[in-house]
């Protein structure tokens, strides 16, 4: 299968050896994806709703610029530093994911995810027929 990757503007990808998002044939995986504008700067730092709409808008730019979009999603993962958040994350989570498929969702809680206050997203899709994501498992 052919392989695409594509940067994004993190100066760690090199240094860590990863990429924004990888396409394999028709399988697109978007590395995790914090709440940040086009200028770096955390959108929503006390809204856990707001940071996930904006998390959700760059997964949407990442998918689109490999060629897929929420339709073509089958399974996110919300990591919050608190279960206090959850109904906010799930409310903010429901729209852009209702213009797709529902796919499968994975919500853990997580001691730390970059700045302070900031939650993580990611995402996996396939653009193709098939219905089994290569590297993920039950419990990936």
């Amino acid at each position: 299968m052919d392989r695409q990757n594509f940067a994004g503007n993190s100066p760690f990808e090199s240094v860590i050896g990863y990429s924004r998002i990888v396409k394999v044939g028709p399988f697109i995986y978007v590395a995790g994806t914090t709440a940040t504008n086009d200028e770096g700067k955390i959108v929503g730092v006390d809204d856990a709703y707001e940071q996930t709409k904006q998390i959700f808008r760059n997964i949407e730019a990442a998918l689109n610029r490999a060629g897929g979009s929420f339709k073509d999603v089958v399974r996110t993962r919300m990591f919050v530093v608190s279960m206090q958040y959850s109904e906010a994350v799930g409310r903010a989570h429901g729209e852009p994911c209702a213009r797709g498929r529902r796919q499968a969702l994975t919500t853990p809680r997580q001691c730390s995810v970059g700045a302070p206050g900031m939650l993580a997203g990611r995402a996996a899709s396939s653009t193709g027929s098939r219905s089994t994501m290569p590297g993920w498992s039950s419990h990936s």
